[in-house]
């Protein structure tokens, strides 16, 4: 477990994602989701532009964390 929340349950419906599967996040919104709600959440997300910086801003913080691309 890391110290910087609850990487292995659901930001949204808390399922536990310590499975094969795992979970997405979601920078722009700076939450974790599992399958599941990521799909959903997917089919009605719009982009703005103008959250563009704070998404860089979150992606790039935990990319530095976890070291994903």
């Amino acid at each position: 477990m890391w110290a910087i929340g609850s990487p292995a349950k659901c930001d949204y419906c808390t399922t536990d994602m310590a499975t094969p599967d795992g979970g997405y996040y979601i920078a722009v919104l700076n939450k974790i989701y599992c399958p599941q709600c990521y799909k959903r959440w997917l089919s009605e997300a719009c982009r703005h532009p103008q959250d563009a910086p704070i998404e860089d801003r979150n992606y790039n913080t935990y990319r530095q964390i976890f070291y994903f691309k």
